[in-house]
């Protein structure tokens, strides 16, 4: 039976990128220069999803052509948004092989957002969200549900409702209590697994400072292996542990990242 749910990734389409030195040598020079944010990673994770989901071969066929499915669907779409402005491009790939693309339209960064030299640097830069030079921020606040892992949650899909639910339940939670913030700074909900260790964020990778070291949590604590984790890894800019949810205090900054935003930070609001 063919299974009904997408595998998915998310990256950022910036003709900046194309401008840029190249800043990962960890992958192939014509992919590093692409203005495809850190396309090979989104290949490697994809595959691995492919693997442990046991889909059909052809799907690896489809995720070896995925800057040409993006390229095909940008052709499509000229005309309708301006070459200059940076875009969210998703990819959903179906059992059958098939490649989905749609675009959202998203803000300017600075090119230190990234490809930082180190997390310190992000978060040490106290900028405010919406600077298009500055990296984003958040108020972070903690589920008030923990998530139990499986292959859902270590791969990204369409299959998220545990992610949806911990979302929605943590954000109507704060509604409730302290009414509407005068904040603009956009939320994100941190997540922990049932034995109370920090997997990820609803759309972020964490990271805490801890003992003179970025620590973010291991693969075998629930989250999702995500793009910009794995390039910090192979940057060391950070190293792989535990982090208890009882160790994070209010007010600590912790690093960010996705594969549409790049790096940034956000400062612990509720626990």
């Amino acid at each position: 039976m063919a299974d009904t749910f997408q595998i998915i990734t998310a990256l950022r389409y910036d003709q900046l990128l194309a401008e840029c030195p190249a800043r990962d040598p960890g992958v192939p020079i014509d992919l590093n220069s692409s203005q495809l944010y850190m396309l090979q990673r989104h290949h490697y994770r994809m595959l691995a999803a492919i693997k442990d989901f046991n889909w059909p071969e052809n799907c690896k066929d489809s995720v070896a052509a995925l800057e040409g499915h993006i390229r095909a669907y940008l052709e499509s779409k000229k005309g309708e948004f301006d070459p200059q402005e940076p875009l969210k491009i998703r990819a959903a790939l179906s059992w059958t092989g098939t490649m989905d693309i749609t675009s959202t339209k998203i803000a300017p960064v600075s090119p230190k957002c990234l490809f930082p030299r180190s997390l310190s640097s992000i978060v040490k830069s106290g900028m405010t969200f919406g600077d298009g030079d500055s990296p984003p921020t958040f108020r972070l606040v903690f589920s008030t549900v923990p998530i139990t892992y499986n292959l859902f949650t270590k791969h990204k899909t369409t299959r998220r409702e545990s992610y949806d639910h911990a979302r929605s339940q943590t954000l109507a939670s704060i509604e409730q209590s302290s009414g509407e913030s005068d904040s603009l700074l956009p939320i994100e909900v941190l997540l922990y697994n049932q034995f109370g260790q920090m997997m990820e964020g609803t759309i972020t990778t964490p990271y805490f400072f801890r003992r003179g070291d970025w620590v973010t949590p291991l693969p075998e604590c629930g989250g999702n292996v995500g793009t910009t984790r794995q390039y910090a890894l192979d940057h060391s800019l950070c190293k792989e542990g535990i982090v208890e949810i009882g160790s994070i205090q209010r007010g600590e900054k912790v690093a960010l990242s996705n594969g549409v935003r790049g790096f940034g930070w956000g400062i612990v609001e509720m626990i």
